[in-house]
């Protein structure tokens, strides 16, 4: 049995029950002589129901703190759960500068916050619940505001949807909330969307659902126009319920994720934003893996979806842009950026030398295509004078492959030779195939080639054979492709070297000058 006694005390429980007991005609001397007690202690028993001693905490506290600013810290530390040491710096900068440690411990005491420890929540608490599985095609639509440019006379929004078993995004930058603009954001989804869409969830807002008229709740009458364009389109429209929006918690988790990248990076212009939004949208899908998926990527969850459920896709994913689209569209910003990391004194050599192969390979592949299409002509026109079956198809294989230098004759004339030898007359269509072939080949030799692509370029074709030569006897089909873009290369670097050197005084016949420190 525990029993609150004070150290000092004179008396035990049990001596104090039987002055508690004892009746009144008792005197208190003769009861403190007994017991070998004060009188005044006899006195304080009687008038006692408990034998326990009681709290020698005084009635009247003298604290620093008031009782609602006590009840502020006390929220703080449950809140924030800081160290007494990091609240003691809180206290004294906004509460009481004059706090001190051993003063607020012991409010801390009082109130029962005094271990960390217990205010910790427990593992056993409900976890926040997960998102229900689906199937691709449950898309989370929302919009967010976006900050007004210096160059906006009003600020846009952000229309955002996101795929709840894939995370695929796609969203667009749009200057209002109207029902209008959200059922036309909605038909753009769905045209670049590669998932069949067969659910929308949005929020209550009145650019989604006519759900609120004048603050109160209603119905959906259906003829909303978000409404009419998810019923034209087969979707079924689900709204989240009324105060509830982590319902729609997905999508505000990449709104989310937006805004830190707008706290980050400053834009100049509308259009800055636009682009950095969109670049974010790329990263996001393409390049950031998700505990959620698997640490897989957005796309590579929609490529493996596609696999193994392609009847969910109303196209091909594989056909999203890539890489090579990003490039076309930022060439001149990444050109500008790598001039830059160019030292100075060579800058505008080094991009001139650029430029001058741009425009040789630039040329040289206009003229290989317009070289190819007329070989290939050429090659039908003469299969149909001679009346060689499937004249078509050897002047498409011969123009096809003739982006190749020469390689459209070689290409064509073996399906060529097989057609001769398969037909009625073979001696007759060999003939006829030698005959087009060395004609063409002529013609290519000595007009196409030197006319179209050599005076382009400024390759001759020997030099064109040569390098086709080289380059494909030690690179096999990719030398062929590279060779001759590697031979402007070459002799653009050539001729650089060589004006260099007619201008140089060992050319000039000059003597170096020579400094002496």
């Amino acid at each position: 049995m525990n029993v609150r006694l004070h150290k000092n005390a004179t008396t035990t429980p049990r001596v104090r029950a039987e002055i508690q007991a004892a009746p009144a005609s008792v005197t208190t001397e003769s009861l403190a002589a007994q017991y070998g007690v004060h009188s005044n202690t006899v006195r304080k028993w009687r008038r006692r129901s408990t034998v326990e001693d009681g709290s020698h905490v005084a009635h009247n506290l003298k604290t620093t703190l008031s009782p609602e600013m006590e009840e502020i810290v006390v929220e703080l530390r449950r809140t924030l759960l800081l160290g007494i040491d990091d609240l003691l710096v809180l206290v004294r900068e906004f509460i009481d500068p004059k706090m001190s440690r051993s003063a607020l411990d012991r409010m801390l005491r009082r109130h029962g916050v005094s271990n960390l420890r217990d205010l910790l929540p427990s593992e056993d608490e409900e976890k926040p619940k997960r998102f229900k599985r689906y199937e691709p095609g449950f898309l989370h639509v929302d919009v967010k505001y976006l900050p007004r440019m210096k160059d906006e006379a009003h600020r846009k929004y952000l229309y955002v949807a996101i795929d709840r078993a894939t995370r695929w995004v796609y969203h667009e930058v749009l200057p209002d909330k109207s029902s209008k603009t959200a059922a036309g954001f909605l038909e753009r989804l769905v045209e670049h969307c590669p998932l069949r869409i067969v659910k929308v969830l949005t929020d209550n807002g009145s650019e989604f659902t006519d759900r609120y008229v004048h603050g109160q709740e209603r119905t959906p009458t259906g003829k909303h126009a978000f409404d009419r364009a998810c019923t034209a389109n087969g979707i079924e429209h689900r709204l989240i319920p009324p105060w509830h929006p982590q319902t729609n918690g997905m999508v505000e988790r990449y709104n989310g994720r937006v805004t830190d990248q707008l706290a980050r990076t400053r834009f100049g212009s509308a259009q800055e934003l636009s682009r950095g939004l969109e670049e974010y949208r790329d990263v996001y899908v393409n390049h950031i893996p998700q505990r959620a998926l698997g640490h897989k990527t957005p796309r590579d969850a929609l490529l493996e979806w596609y696999q193994k459920r392609p009847d969910l896709f109303r196209s091909d994913p594989h056909n999203l842009p890539g890489l090579d689209i990003y490039l076309l569209r930022d060439w001149d910003r990444i050109t500008v950026r790598m001039a830059a990391l160019v030292p100075g004194p060579h800058r505008d050599r080094v991009v001139g030398f650029g430029r001058e192969y741009d425009r040789l390979l630039a040329a040289y592949l206009r003229g290989q295509v317009i070289s190819a299409a007329i070989v290939g002509a050429l090659t039908w026109l003469g299969f149909v004078i001679g009346g060689f079956p499937y004249a078509l198809l050897l002047g498409v294989i011969a123009g096809i492959f003739n982006v190749v230098p020469y390689m459209g004759l070689v290409a064509s004339a073996i399906p060529a030779v097989v057609i001769a030898l398969f037909s009625g007359q073979p001696v007759r269509f060999l003939v006829t195939m030698v005959v087009v072939f060395a004609a063409v080949n002529l013609l290519e030799s000595a007009v196409i080639s030197p006319k179209i692509v050599g005076e382009s370029v400024g390759l001759h074709p020997v030099w064109v054979i040569l390098a086709l030569a080289i380059f494909g006897f030690f690179f096999g089909f990719v030398g062929l492709l590279i060779a001759v873009p590697l031979a402007v290369l070459i002799k653009l670097v050539l001729e650089n070297a060589l004006e260099r050197y007619r201008t140089s005084r060992l050319f000039r016949g000059e003597r170096p000058v020579v400094s002496v420190l």
